[in-house]
């Protein structure tokens, strides 16, 4: 997502594996929805919606969505994670908390050739390295 000064929301707990950085620029919540959709390659997410602009975002992948109190509290104006409840969007919009469900495969997926790539550079050519790209989402759009 390009986030700058990037930092684990737990400072305490570097091996949080959950995020806190600031966007290149200033979003307002539809530039924000469509940016992260398009670097994420989604069609779609769900949302609570609040009024921008948002310049730090928090993130986890897989299903951290019940981390968007600490992220608020960390200063971020959204959460980006996966598996939102409807009772975690209904009091994250009461507190003014902006939250970004990218779907537990839609905010994962994207680190697979990263990680490959980190695995062939550090195995070489005595493993080969193999990419999935079946979406393992049990859950569809229609």
């Amino acid at each position: 997502l390009g986030l700058q000064h990037v930092q684990p929301l737990d400072e305490t707990d570097a091996d949080d594996p959950s995020r806190i950085g600031q966007l290149p620029r200033d979003y307002d919540w539809l530039e924000l929805v469509a940016f992260v959709k398009e670097r994420l390659a989604l069609s779609h997410v769900m949302a609570v919606p609040q009024e921008g602009p948002f310049r730090r975002l928090a993130l986890c992948g897989g299903g951290g969505m019940d981390l968007w109190e600490k992220a608020q509290r960390a200063g971020a104006q959204c959460l980006l994670s996966a598996d939102g409840k409807h009772h975690q969007g209904l009091t994250a919009k009461d507190a003014g908390m902006a939250l970004i469900d990218g779907s537990h495969y839609g905010t994962e997926h994207i680190i697979v050739p990263v990680l490959a790539e980190r695995l062939r550079q550090h195995f070489g050519a005595a493993v080969k390295i193999g990419e999935s790209t079946i979406n393992t989402c049990a859950w569809q759009l229609f």
